[in-house]
This record gives C-alpha cells, sequence and structure tokens, in this order.
C-alpha cells in the first residue's frame, strides 16, 4: 500500500472498476524484516499504529470499508465485484509476526 498509494488517486481519477484489498498491520512489516536483513536495528517510522488506511483511500476518492471477519471480507469483495462502478478498498486488519532469520 504504502509503495503505490498513488494507485488509489488514478483509480479514482479513471473511474477504475478495482477492488483493492489491504492486509493492515498498523506497522511497515516488509521495511523492518529489510532492516532485520541489514542489522539495521531502530529504524524509526515503521510502527504506524492508528493510521486508517479507509480514510486514505477516501481521501484520494476511493470508496473504502473496513473488514473485520472472514464473512465480511466476502461479502465486501462480492459486493464491489458485482457492482463494478469505480474503486473500492477494503481494509483488513491484521497481526503479523515477522518471519525469524
Amino acid at each position: 500500500m504504502h509503495y503505490a498509494v498513488q494507485a488509489l488517486w488514478t483509480a479514482a481519477t479513471y473511474n477504475v472498476p478495482v477492488t483493492f484489498v489491504v492486509l493492515s498491520n498498523a506497522r511497515y512489516a516488509i521495511l523492518q524484516w529489510f532492516a532485520q536483513i541489514e542489522h539495521a536495528q531502530g529504524a524509526p517510522g515503521l510502527d504506524i499504529p492508528g493510521l486508517d488506511i479507509a480514510a486514505i483511500a477516501t481521501g484520494y476518492g476511493v470508496r473504502a470499508h473496513t473488514a473485520h471477519g472472514a464473512g465480511e471480507l466476502t461479502k465486501l469483495v462480492r459486493d464491489s465485484a458485482a457492482q463494478q462502478d469505480g474503486p473500492v478498498l477494503i481494509d483488513v486488519p491484521i497481526t503479523t509476526e515477522l518471519p525469524s532469520l
């Protein structure tokens, strides 16, 4: 999401019927993992609690929802695919642990 947030603007501007499903874990986990590989201790700005992915999408003009559970996610994906009337983002809050190196 963070590497390509401008895709939300593009999808909204051109009314692309796409569904973005974002697994959000309140941190920039891929960069945390990379920092571990590079032995860079204490890299700042990688924990991002409170970041509202749905609000960011809305700010770019994309309809957004947050799915709490598999059933809600399934319904939102099906509804989005059926409507095909512009972009939609579905934020799925998750918890993750970084793989051990």
